[in-house]
C-alpha cells in the first residue's frame, strides 16, 4: 500500500480482502459439501426390537434404506454435478462484477484526484493573478471595479478546487469501500489515468464466440441441464419415492429352551396414484421455464456486449477528440494571449478567460478519458458476464430444485 496503487492491484485487493466476496466464496463451498451430500449413498437405519410376553422372549433387528436412492444415485449424481457447475458460474460471475466495480472506483478515484492537481494549479494562478490585481490597485493602476472582477474570477476557481478536493476524497472513500479496506487506510494512487490506446476497441466476434464466452448463459445452459437430469431423476424413482427394503433377523422362544431363528425381507412402497402425473407436468414445465430463460440469457447477453462495445468505441472517438484537438487549441490560444498580453495588445480579463478556457479544456479531457476507460472495463466483463444486472437466481436458491430423492426415508 505505500506504492501507488495499480489497477491490477486494487482488483486483486478486492478480490482476497473483501468479507462481502469471502462470503460469497464460503456460500460456494457449503453448496458443494450439500451437493456432494445429496449425490451420496443414503444412510442405512438400524431397528433393534425386545418383546417379553410372560416366558417368552422375542428379539427383532432390522436394517432399512431407501430403494428410491439406491436406483435414482446415477441421476442424482449427474443432476448434483451440474447443479455445482451453476453455483460455480454464479460464483465466477460475482467475480467479475466486483472486479468491474474495484476497477470503476479506482478510474474514478484516480481521475478525481488527476481533476484537483489541474484545480489546484489553476488556483495558484489565479491567486497570483488576484495579488497582482490588489498591488496594482494600490498604485492606482487599475479602479476597484476592475480589481474586484479579478478577485470574483479567483474566488470561483477555488471554489472549483474545493469542489475537486471534496470529490477526490468521496472518490477514494469509495475505493476503499469496493476494496474491503478500512476508512482510515492511507491510499497512495498514481498521478493520471493510463493513457489513451492508439487504437479504438477492435471488432467484436461472431454471435456464437460471444454467448460461449458469457458465463451468465453457460450458468443458464447448466441450470436447464441440471432440470432435465433433475426429471429424470424424479421419474426413475416416482413410483418408489418412499420405498424401503428392510432385512429382519428374528429370535423367538421361551426363556429356559431351544430359541427359532428367523429371517423375513420387507419392501414398503408408496402407490402414487393422485399426484404422478401433477408431479410430470411440474417436473416438465421448469424444464421448459429454464429452456425459455436460456434464450432470454442469450438475448440479453448479446444485446449488453453490443452495447458496451459501442459505448467504448464512442467513449476513444471522444477522448481522442479531446486530446488531438479540443486540448491543443485551448492550449494554443492561451499561449498566443499570454504573448499578446505581454505586447500589451489585450488586457489582463481576456488573459484570465483564455486561461479558464484552457483549464475547462484540460478537464474535459480527462473526463472524457476516464469515461473511456469505464467504458472498456464494462466491455471486457460484458464479454464475459453481466456487467452489473442482478443474478437471475442465486446458486443456493437451486437447491429448492434437488429431485425428490434427496427427501427420501430411511
Amino acid at each position: 500500500m505505500a506504492e501507488p496503487l495499480t489497477e491490477q492491484a486494487a482488483v486483486q485487493i478486492a478480490v482476497t480482502q473483501h468479507p462481502g466476496f469471502q462470503a460469497d466464496l464460503e456460500r460456494l463451498r457449503a453448496e458443494a459439501a450439500e451437493g456432494a451430500l445429496a449425490a451420496s449413498l443414503p444412510a442405512p437405519g438400524f431397528t433393534l426390537r425386545r418383546t417379553r410376553a410372560g416366558e417368552d422372549l422375542e428379539w427383532e433387528a432390522s436394517l432399512h434404506a431407501s430403494l428410491a436412492r439406491l436406483i435414482a444415485l446415477p441421476w442424482l449424481r449427474e443432476h448434483e454435478a451440474q447443479r455445482l457447475t451453476e453455483a460455480g458460474h454464479h460464483a465466477a460471475i460475482r467475480v467479475l462484477q466486483h472486479a468491474l466495480q474495484a476497477r470503476s472506483a479506482w478510474l474514478e478515484a484516480v481521475a478525481a484526484r488527476q481533476q484537483a492537481a489541474v484545480a489546484q494549479t489553476a488556483l495558484e494562478s489565479a491567486q497570483a493573478s488576484s495579488t497582482l490585481a490588489e498591488r496594482m490597485q494600490q498604485a492606482g493602476n487599475f479602479s476597484a471595479l476592475q480589481a474586484a472582477r479579478i478577485h470574483l474570477a479567483q474566488a470561483q476557481v477555488k471554489a472549483a478546487a474545493l469542489a475537486a478536493a471534496a470529490q477526490q476524497r468521496s472518490s477514494e472513500a469509495r475505493l476503499r469501500l469496493a476494496l474491503g479496506l478500512p476508512a482510515r487506510t492511507a491510499l497512495t494512487l498514481p498521478d493520471a489515468l493510463p493513457e489513451l490506446p492508439a487504437q479504438a476497441p477492435a471488432d467484436l466476434p461472431d454471435s456464437a464466440q460471444q454467448l460461449a464466452q458469457r458465463s451468465d448463459v453457460q450458468s443458464a445452459e447448466a441450470r436447464w441441464q441440471a432440470l432435465q437430469s433433475g426429471a429424470r431423476a424424479d421419474q426413475a424413482q416416482r413410483w418408489l419415492a418412499d420405498a424401503e427394503i428392510a432385512p429382519e433377523w428374528a429370535i423367538e422362544g421361551p426363556l429356559r429352551s431351544g430359541h427359532l431363528h428367523s429371517r423375513t425381507w420387507e419392501l414398503g412402497l408408496r402407490l402414487p396414484f393422485w399426484d404422478s402425473r401433477v408431479r410430470q407436468v411440474a417436473a416438465d414445465s421448469r424444464v421448459r421455464v429454464a429452456a425459455l430463460e436460456l434464450q432470454h440469457t442469450q438475448l440479453n447477453a448479446l444485446a449488453e456486449i453490443q452495447e458496451a462495445h459501442e459505448a467504448a468505441r464512442l467513449q476513444w472517438q471522444m477522448a481522442q477528440h479531446q486530446q488531438t484537438v479540443a486540448l491543443p487549441l485551448a492550449r494554443q490560444m492561451a499561449q498566443q494571449n499570454l504573448l499578446r498580453y505581454n505586447g500589451m495588445l489585450i488586457g489582463v480579463f481576456e488573459l484570465l478567460d483564455s486561461a479558464q478556457q484552457r483549464l475547462q479544456a484540460e478537464q474535459a479531457a480527462v473526463m472524457a478519458l476516464r469515461d473511456y476507460w469505464l467504458a472498456q472495463a464494462q466491455l471486457q466483463t460484458a464479454l464475459i458476464a453481466p456487467p452489473g444486472r442482478p443474478l437471475p437466481a442465486a446458486a443456493s436458491a437451486s437447491s429448492s430444485n434437488r429431485p425428490a430423492a434427496d427427501s427420501a426415508g430411511h
